[in-house]
């Protein structure tokens, strides 16, 4: 928790964020993150680079925590995607 307790003090948004819950104090994370900063979230990025799926995927969590989701994407020439898609993926999956 130092070190990310530490670089959210200095946040102003986390991009991916995609582990956060599989980190000690996660909790603490959590209410850290509500407070201060939002979590940018490529919903096809994580699927196809990352192999983060269905209910692997803590964008549930975020949302059901409160804390500011920033759906994104990256790679968009490389996987074929529009943010329109990540808009409709998350409603479609989560």
């Amino acid at each position: 928790m130092n070190q990310i307790g530490s670089g959210l003090d200095r946040a102003q948004r986390i991009e991916y964020g995609v582990d956060i819950a599989t980190k000690e104090n996660t909790l603490q994370t959590i209410i850290k993150i509500k407070q201060y900063v939002a979590v940018e979230i490529c919903l096809t990025s994580n699927k196809q680079i990352l192999d983060v799926i269905n209910n692997e995927h803590l964008f549930p969590l975020y949302v059901t925590s409160g804390i500011p989701v920033i759906l994104a994407m990256d790679d968009a020439s490389i996987l074929c995607i529009t943010l329109t898609e990540q808009f409709a993926f998350s409603v479609y999956r989560y």
